[in-house]
């Protein structure tokens, strides 16, 4: 995808835009780009925001008739594929009640209005929830009783994963199927708002969030959803975790942009909000990453009061990383590239940990995602199934490899830029963040 289209179509997105000014750079991208521009909304999950808002501005009409009919199908598909997530979610709710297991929703259905103004136009593949850890073995019963199936956990402090036995998993075999109402719908049970084994990083977040939970309602619907200011901290670590992992979508950074448009003046989320981060470093300057990259991308208004104890204080080398690759990496989704670890390494404490984290996010060695698989036993079928993955394994080897050579690349430009910071602390690390002279953890 050609980065000056992804910024184009961004500048189309960001708050307060005019239909006219958005019209303008539409026209701007060439008739030969459409298809890879096409090709990245769908990426990005921008695609159905985006189209939503050309069409409310009436400039549909410089965008290619082909490409509207295509945005136009993946409309009316995901609008299919939310009727039958709104069945399937009112029957977990009812299956969590039967079971008497208190619960909060996470994400998805919960992110409506304050970060997804109609879940019609937002991509949603599973239904997240937070139980308490006791309550495990319970629901477990009880899935299992309803014809769920436990997928297996590479780890134990993965979330909990269930599919039902009538709607197995299944990778799309094209962009063109992103939002078919076919699509697998996964059920994932979480323990707690952030699980730091695999990045390594450890957070002081808020304990007992079931005691606090707040009823919210959609569609007639009615759920336990975090209070607010602790949604928007998962929101935060939620992003946060998937800039770590190369693969953030750049709409979950777009609803971040317009939960903070819609809470730009005072509101009473941001003292509360305030009092959860500023018990920990690590967890104001993730908010401070975040929050930068969201109102950089999308031009958001942000409230002061957000900023003063987030934006404003971060470290020097964040504030470096995002200036450098943060914007960019994020017009790719992160994924073109590894320089996400540059940031990781400002959070990781034990250097064992860090070393662990390098080598598996360099040179990943778990078996690669299967892509395709024979749709019959004839020889034709296999051998085309046969190829289509060989070629996935190859890019994936081809990227890794590239992506390596482009860290160990810009590490001695990463490491200039960060020197004074890390001298200026005498070897002194706070929670895993870089902290300027005379500083103490929690001031």
């Amino acid at each position: 995808m050609n980065l000056k289209v992804a910024e184009e179509i961004v500048r189309t997105m960001r708050m307060g835009g005019m239909p006219g000014d958005c019209e303008d750079r539409i026209l701007r991208i060439r008739p030969g780009q459409w298809e890879g521009a096409l090709s990245w909304l769908r990426r990005s999950g921008l695609a159905l925001y985006w189209w939503s808002r050309i069409k409310s501005g009436q400039i549909e009409s410089a965008v290619p008739e082909t490409i509207r009919r295509r945005l136009d199908g993946d409309l009316q598909e995901n609008g299919t594929r939310l009727s039958a997530m709104a069945e399937e979610f009112h029957a977990l709710l009812k299956l969590f009640k039967d079971t008497g297991v208190p619960y909060v929703v996470l994400k998805g259905f919960a992110l409506t209005p304050e970060y997804c103004p109609d879940p019609a136009i937002r991509n949603q593949y599973d239904f997240d929830f937070l139980v308490d850890a006791v309550s495990v073995s319970r629901l477990n019963q009880a899935f299992r009783r309803a014809d769920f199936i436990h997928k297996p956990r590479r780890s134990s402090s993965e979330p909990i994963e269930y599919f039902h036995s009538q709607r197995r998993p299944v990778v799309p075999k094209s962009l063109n199927k992103l939002y078919s109402p076919g699509l697998h719908r996964t059920v994932e049970i979480h323990t707690s708002l952030w699980e730091s084994n695999t990045e390594k990083i450890h957070f002081i977040l808020p304990n007992d969030n079931l005691s606090r939970a707040v009823l919210k309602t959609w569609n007639g619907i009615t759920f336990f959803s975090l209070a607010p200011e602790e949604a928007l901290v998962l929101q935060i670590l939620h992003i946060f975790r998937h800039i770590l992992n190369n693969q953030c979508r750049l709409s979950h950074l777009f609803e971040l942009a317009i939960f903070m448009n819609c809470h730009s003046g005072q509101n009473p989320i941001w003292p509360d909000f305030q009092s959860l981060v500023q018990k920990d470093d690590r967890l104001m300057e993730a908010s401070g990453i975040v929050f930068s990259l969201a109102t950089g991308l999308f031009q958001s208004t942000v409230a002061s009061e957000a900023t003063a104890f987030s934006v404003d204080k971060l470290s020097s080398a964040s504030a470096f990383w995002i200036r450098r690759w943060g914007i960019k990496s994020a017009l790719s989704n992160f994924g073109a590239s590894k320089s996400s670890l540059y940031l990781h390494s400002l959070f990781v404490d034990s250097e064992s940990d860090w070393r662990e984290i390098r080598q598996r996010r360099l040179f990943p060695i778990q078996k690669p995602t299967t892509v395709a698989r024979a749709s019959n036993s004839d020889i034709s079928s296999l051998l085309t199934a046969h190829s289509r993955q060989f070629a996935h394994v190859m890019r994936r080897s081809l990227f890794h490899g590239v992506a390596a050579l482009k860290y160990a690349w810009g590490l001695p430009e990463w490491r200039r830029a960060t020197k004074s910071e890390v001298r200026g602390m005498n070897s002194k690390r706070t929670g895993g963040i870089v902290l300027a002279p005379g500083s103490t953890s929690g001031d």
